[in-house]
């Protein structure tokens, strides 16, 4: 009897070729690098958080700035018409409080609070942050020096912590998140048609208006991905970081359905911007996650034992590679892993979900609001 050699076994083969596919869709997650010292010569930086209902979340980073090494000349929060105690909070933080006026036709709510607060500024520096973030100490120190460095739009994707078992499913959007920005391929910063992140976005007053802001893109969704185009189509360069050490948020933690309606909202827009050879490479590491994990579950049952080490051995590998990708995106417990192949199913569910979801308009909604991906 010929003895099973795995790499003569063509679905063996397959999946163990696409396993290197992720190193290459996320190769390095650049930082933010420790300040040097200072010069003591700073911009005007004027810090716009677009708010709605956001009584929970806010405090947490109105502390953090305030306990920041650099502080922002202003902090204007946008009250997006919240029914609980976000403006109230924000004003006994000395915060300066701009009530939205009633939504225009063909906005999106995040995209009018961020249009307000920009009108309102009085800065050299604008600094779009989400109320769900924390600023860690020296962070906006950091954002500040690099934005000096490097110039032009500095996005940061926050490292995200996770608290409860079901905020674990969030690992695969978490991590196709920051493959959708193009900016951590093995090509790094140098990849064509880099996005921007949401949460954390720094922007000269200049660049910002010349590229139109936040009303050139009015209507989306995830207005980061389609901001980035009109950046770069007035030749303003993007720098993207992971948020590890500076920015850090906690995703969803209203409980499964925020999770799932969030996902759901953010899934189905975001691809539609992801550039196609990425794209490509996600789908092949995802069947190549999944696959593995099927054949390693049918061999148990039906296969040799020589094909299930096989499988065993290439699912360690999988396991492995994602704790590693993991590790540097957010605060994910070692079992979840192991069991990749639950958030990972969760991820291709919602996925399903936002698809169908898309062909009934008004089917989406978040925060109160219906929403067009």
């Amino acid at each position: 009897m010929t003895a099973w050699h795995p790499f003569l076994f063509p679905s063996f083969l397959i999946q163990a070729i696409l396993w290197p596919v992720g190193f290459l869709i996320l190769y390095r997650i650049h930082l933010l690098q420790e300040s040097s010292p200072r010069s003591g010569n700073n911009p005007w930086v004027s810090v716009i958080i677009p708010a709605r209902n956001e009584a929970k979340r806010l405090p947490a980073l109105l502390s953090s700035l305030s306990h920041q090494s650099v502080q922002p000349e202003e902090v204007i929060i946008v009250d997006d018409h919240s029914t609980d105690e976000t403006a109230a909070l924000a004003s006994q933080a000395g915060c300066r409080v701009v009530k939205s006026e009633p939504l225009p036709p063909g906005w999106t709510g995040k995209n009018w609070a961020c249009h307000q607060g920009a009108q309102a500024a009085q800065g050299d520096l604008y600094l779009f942050l989400d109320a769900d973030i924390t600023i860690q100490p020296k962070g906006l120190e950091r954002i500040v020096d690099t934005y000096h460095e490097k110039g032009g739009v500095l996005s940061l994707q926050p490292y995200h912590e996770t608290k409860k078992i079901y905020e674990e499913l969030s690992a695969f959007f978490n991590l196709i998140q920051l493959i959708g920005s193009n900016a951590f391929t093995f090509l790094g910063q140098s990849f064509q048609g880099k996005k921007l992140f949401g949460p954390v976005l720094a922007v000269s007053k200049n660049d910002y208006l010349r590229s139109g802001g936040h009303e050139a893109v009015k209507d989306k969704v995830l207005e980061n991905f389609f901001m980035a185009r009109k950046f770069l189509g007035h030749h303003i360069p993007l720098f993207c970081f992971g948020g590890k050490g500076v920015v850090h948020f906690r995703m969803y933690p209203d409980g499964y359905r925020a999770l799932l309606e969030g996902w759901t909202k953010s899934v189905a827009s975001g691809a539609r911007g992801t550039t196609p050879l990425i794209l490509i490479g996600v789908v092949a590491w995802l069947t190549g996650c999944l696959g593995t994990a099927r054949h390693l579950i049918v061999t148990a049952f039906s296969g040799s034992s020589e094909k299930f080490m096989g499988f065993a051995g290439l699912y360690l590998l999988y396991v492995v590679q994602i704790a590693w990708m993991l590790n540097r995106t957010g605060r994910f417990r070692l079992t979840t892993s192991f069991l990749y192949p639950i958030p990972l199913l969760f991820f291709a569910l919602v996925f399903i979900r936002a698809l169908i979801l898309s062909c009934f308009p008004g089917r989406f909604t978040w925060k109160g609001r219906t929403l067009q991906p």
